[in-house]
């Protein structure tokens, strides 16, 4: 009877060894020793990578940009039977000196076709090519200004031909839009233009509502 109390106290120990020894190596093979941190196993080895860094639109605008905007526009200039309104245009092209200041090479007009007195189509139209700066105030709000060539053309529709009846002149512009697109290299924008040339019959002064695309 002692003998078999005695291997029964036996197992029992050696059961109660055996569990401790393994609750041990379990512990210690879930916890790492301080200051040890297993990578994760999605990534394969090493420390995760760090989250993207937040959004600042002062971070890309950088190079080049360039853009176009078509639109609505008037032609006004006194005792001016030829003008009205008609389809506006622009397009620019140019770098950026700041993330928020561009020089562009900036080229825009508004061209509108009617029926004059002969029965003929002409074709007026009242464009600027111009060196301009464009600012953003803020991220979706910029405004432009610019000097240049203006040029003011009344031409056959038909043929082309202008019988003389053009003039290139002193020009600035003035401008400003709001980004409803806005993205880290792209923008849709809402514009309003201010185009005058001043020509030696009188001024001419585009008035323009355009919606544009730019890339930086």
């Amino acid at each position: 009877m002692i003998r078999v109390t005695r291997l029964f106290l036996g197992l029992g120990l050696a059961t109660i060894v055996l569990l401790g020894g393994s609750s041990i190596a379990h512990a210690q093979y879930q916890a790492p020793p301080p200051g040890y941190y297993a990578p994760p196993p999605s990534y394969g080895g090493g420390y995760p990578p760090p989250p993207p860094p937040r959004y600042r639109y002062r971070d890309y605008r950088s190079g080049l940009t360039l853009g176009g905007a078509l639109g609505v526009g008037t032609i006004s200039a006194d005792n001016c039977g030829a003008c009205g309104g008609g389809l506006a245009w622009e397009f620019h092209i140019g770098g950026m000196v700041t993330p928020q200041l561009a020089i562009l090479a900036d080229l825009s007009g508004v061209v509108r076709s009617y029926d004059d007195d002969t029965g003929g189509s002409s074709t007026l139209t009242n464009s600027l090519f111009a060196v301009a700066a464009q600012y953003w105030i803020i991220p979706i709000l910029w405004v432009k200004g610019g000097i240049g060539d203006a040029h003011i053309a009344l031409s056959d529709s038909y043929t082309g031909d202008t019988y003389g009846n053009e003039e290139d002149a002193l020009g600035f512009l003035l401008a400003g839009g709001v980004e409803v697109v806005h993205a880290p290299m792209f923008a849709l924008d809402l514009q309003l233009r201010l185009m005058h040339g001043d020509y030696s019959g009188g001024g001419a002064t585009n008035y323009a509502f355009l919606v544009g695309v730019n890339w930086y």
